[in-house]
């Protein structure tokens, strides 16, 4: 059930971490913190210090600290006109709702105290929220799961929150079909997506219970996997195939069992969400559209793209650490068709992983690459790795061992950490960015190389003209990014604690957020559009679909102009990525009477692109003639736009009007 070996390895890594931790004199180099610009709030701090070289970064929450729970930033309450807001949950099971300026709109108790028995760094609370509108009417709710990773009597399910008071909407119970004792946790985060079209979103998550569940938007079942193991892997949501339906893709594990012919390992599964069986039970080994087995268990969760721009979709996933003695089990990334599970390729990585890919163009080439954190403690050494692939090369662009600024690193920054990429600067390049240690270290996207305050161990916080993201005790979680207060740049946000006036750790938890990188990272300028965010959370996106939507060319619906006799007009028509990712383009044109003319004829890598386009009139009138020019962007489908120029001797003045389409 590939849990124990899991749960031991996160206490040797804790201890580890906390007995290499000392004091240091100066703390004061640090990013700033998000706070309301005028007076009123004070902002993501904590006021008076709590020792004497504190920083006031960090807000204290009211119960304990997050753990292996991530921040996720969104419209929560339904008004966009006030920004957004964070929701996070801590371990004691409370889940919290800030608005931009870290004031509290609501905290709700969903797990109720109960007797596990277990260790303050174990949590009642190992999801993710997700937040959507349930019911397609623009009103938000967070979803989350709770329960804990070990057999107790506590409860475990799935809550869905009113988004603007964290009033509780329903509860789905886990555990009823369960044959493994009370074993009933929801580590899993939740996916939410309307999958069938209906405009209203359906919900899916794994459990502990050895079943892989999807809720209708009320939260009743439409049907539930018989897994027959235990369920780490978030869901992904995706069009894989050609029906209008979502396809839901997950990893799961597998224990051996000569009676049901498993091994040990785990498996990777594509289902086809627009299923309604009678008792509502898929059975194991049913059902599913494709599946294929690994000799690792599938802690990791699968991330959706077209990686190579052809117009079909790709899967990129991790695999986990629970078989450790096998030799190379589940030191790679895989990648895999999405319509067929067929193996692309196999990244290696330099250790097994529990992490969920990241995806991107990190170096500004037009292509997507893939990131993911690799553990060092199966591996035999007290570090991690993070490291990036070009999706057909099975050697890394780049591999990079961080530190945080107390000069310490963590052998198991994998434990459901994932890295976030995002422009933090708003210079054009991508940053990926990741919960180590102590920190939330920053690295460069086309190198790996760190940009944040690199500790030397007798040299603590040798930062020179760095800065760090320091929050005092071991941070486990994937941090969150995004434009909270709607100011155009962007946030970074994670939860975590302190370490107290006494070393020792304090009981609350604490919610860190910083801001304004621009000019404090260091980063190179790049292509991308400024504070673009590919993957700014856990799981891609609010909704934790983990799919990334191929960008498309913003360009005019068509070309018009009205002209009198023997004239001309220039005008400039703007193209663009919808994400804001670079790309390269040419035009061709469909121009028999050579009445127009468009300058340069192609454009090199950026995320927009200017071209003058000059349209003559006959000298004859009246006439009318049509044409057509065709885009063909480097890293999206071609676009053909109709030109179309009317002379009429009539009229007095000359117009050109593009019609312009988003």
């Amino acid at each position: 059930m590939h849990r124990r070996r899991y749960f031991q390895g996160l206490l040797i890594c804790i201890l580890l971490v906390l007995t290499t931790w000392t004091a240091s004199a100066s703390y004061v180099n640090y990013f700033p913190i998000q706070a309301e610009p005028t007076s009123g709030s004070p902002g993501f701090k904590h006021d008076p210090p709590l020792r004497g070289d504190d920083i006031p970064a960090g807000l204290p929450l009211a119960g304990v600290r997050p753990y292996r729970s991530s921040p996720t930033i969104a419209d929560i309450d339904g008004n966009l006109s006030n920004g957004k807001e964070v929701v996070i949950a801590g371990s004691d099971g409370i889940v919290y709702a800030y608005n931009r300026y870290g004031q509290l709109l609501w905290q709700t108790l969903v797990v109720p105290p109960c007797n596990d028995g277990l260790p303050p760094f174990d949590s009642r609370i190992n999801s993710t929220p997700a937040v959507g509108a349930l019911y397609g009417n623009g009103v938000p709710f967070v979803v989350i799961g709770y329960g804990t990773v070990a057999n107790t009597n506590c409860p475990g399910g799935v809550v869905a929150l009113f988004g603007d008071t964290g009033i509780e909407h329903w509860r789905y119970i886990v555990g009823k079909f369960a044959v493994n004792g009370n074993l009933d946790g929801v580590a899993s985060a939740p996916a939410l997506a309307d999958t069938d079209g209906n405009g209203t979103l359906e919900v899916a998550f794994g459990a502990f219970d050895r079943n892989l569940y999807l809720l209708e938007a009320n939260g009743t079942l439409r049907w539930r996997y018989e897994a027959f193991d235990t369920v780490w892997s978030s869901p992904a949501f995706a069009n894989i195939d050609a029906d209008p339906q979502l396809e839901l893709i997950v990893g799961t594990d597998i224990t051996g069992n000569a009676q049901v012919g498993t091994s040990n390992g785990g498996y990777v599964y594509a289902f086809d969400t627009n299923q309604y069986p009678s008792d509502k039970i898929i059975h194991f080994g049913t059902g599913y559209i494709w599946r294929n087995f690994y000799n690792q268990t599938i802690y990791s969760s699968p991330a959706v793209a077209d990686l190579d721009r052809n117009g079909s979709l790709e899967v990129v996933i991790g695999s986990g650490c629970f078989y450790n003695n096998n030799v190379g089990a589940g030191r790679w990334v895989k990648v895999l068709d999405a319509a067929s599970g067929n193996e692309i390729s196999t990244l290696n990585a330099m250790g097994c992983s529990r992490s969920s890919p990241a995806v991107g163009d990190i170096d500004d080439d037009g292509q997507l690459e893939i990131v993911n954190i690799s553990n060092g403690q199966f591996s035999g050494v007290n570090f991690s790795w993070v490291q990036a692939w070009d999706f057909n090369n099975p050697n890394p662009k780049w591999t990079t061992v961080p530190v945080d600024s107390m000069g310490n690193h963590d052998p198991n920054a994998d434990d459901l950490n994932s890295v976030v990429i995002a422009d933090l600067d708003g210079n054009g390049s991508l940053e990926v960015a990741l919960a180590y240690s102590f920190d939330v270290v920053v690295l460069r996207g086309d190198t790996g190389v760190q940009l944040t305050c690199a500790g030397v161990p007798g040299n603590l916080l040798a930062c020179g003209n760095t800065r760090s993201l320091f929050t005092w005790m071991v941070l486990k979680a994937t941090p969150a990014i995004g434009d909270m207060d709607g100011d155009g740049d962007l946030e970074i946000v994670v939860g975590g604690h302190h370490a107290g006036a006494d070393y020792s750790g304090t009981p609350n938890g604490y919610l860190y957020a910083w801001t304004n990188f621009a000019g404090l990272l260091g980063s190179p300028a790049g292509k991308h559009r400024p504070y673009s965010a590919p993957w700014p959370m856990f799981r891609g996106n609010a909704s934790h679909t983990a799919f990334l939507r191929s960008p498309t060319l913003q360009a005019p619906a068509q070309l018009d102009a009205l002209l009198q006799p023997n004239t001309q007009r220039s005008s400039t028509i703007k193209l663009s990525s919808s994400d804001g990712s670079p790309f390269s383009w040419t035009l061709s044109e469909t121009d028999p009477a050579n009445r127009f003319s468009l300058t340069p004829a192609s454009g090199g890598l950026n995320y927009q692109a200017s071209v003058q386009v000059t349209l003559s009139a006959s000298n004859s009138a009246p006439t009318s003639y049509d044409g057509s020019v065709t885009i063909q962007p480097s890293t999206m489908p071609a676009k053909t736009i109709p030109v179309n120029i009317v002379t009429s001797s009539a009229q007095r003045f000359t117009f050109f009007i593009p019609a312009l389409r988003q």
